[in-house]
């Protein structure tokens, strides 16, 4: 009489060493880099909007309005932030320009980043001149929303209402000294 129980198959362990438990280690770390690769992209995708929305958090932190003091900004206002932004790099084109005129032999590598970025302040004032979308700050809510937001990855497109904005509104715009100021910056010319 034989056993049946002695001939059913033992579950064994995997040695450590096997092939093929280092594959399974192999492909658990494969799908974790690639988990931690498909976020970073997520997050990196969104960047540019988010670098925007903290520059014109600054910009209208600098009008004085804050957590505090909440209020909408003029419709110059909102030109005069376009036009800044739009015109944000042209300090970084100033300091790289001196940088290459100074140098006796200027590197390829620092003319190649002034040219970059002479091509993106160019690309910046075409894009403003068709209309550029900025964060509406003719909204109260949307104020409140970039004064108080603090985990911007997550809520900003969810919650971030855009304005288009054109440089022909300066002709609508009665000319303070901020838009005449504004239009002289973005009509500069780079040599």
């Amino acid at each position: 009489m034989s056993d049946d129980t002695s001939k059913l198959p033992v579950l064994q362990k995997e040695h450590p060493n096997s092939r093929k438990a280092k594959r399974k280690a192999k492909e658990e770390q494969r799908d974790t880099k690639l988990k931690m690769e498909k976020k970073l992209h997520r997050v990196l995708k969104q960047t540019p909007l988010v670098d925007m929305v903290k520059w014109f958090r600054d910009g209208i932190t600098a009008l004085g309005i804050n957590e505090t003091n909440i209020r909408v900004v003029t419709q110059e206002e909102l030109f005069v932030l376009a036009v800044n932004y739009s015109c944000r790099k042209d300090l970084e084109y100033d300091d790289i320009d001196d940088k290459i005129k100074k140098m006796l032999h200027a590197t390829s590598s620092i003319q190649n980043k002034r040219d970059r970025i002479l091509e993106e302040i160019s690309n910046m004032r075409k894009a403003l001149i068709g209309g550029v979308d900025i964060p509406d700050l003719l909204d109260i809510d949307n104020i409140k929303f970039i004064l108080t937001v603090r985990d911007i990855y997550v809520t900003i497109k969810q919650s971030l209402k855009l304005r288009t904005v054109k440089y022909a509104m300066k002709d609508t715009l009665p000319l303070t000294t901020g838009v005449e100021l504004a239009i002289k910056k973005f009509e500069r010319k780079f040599d």
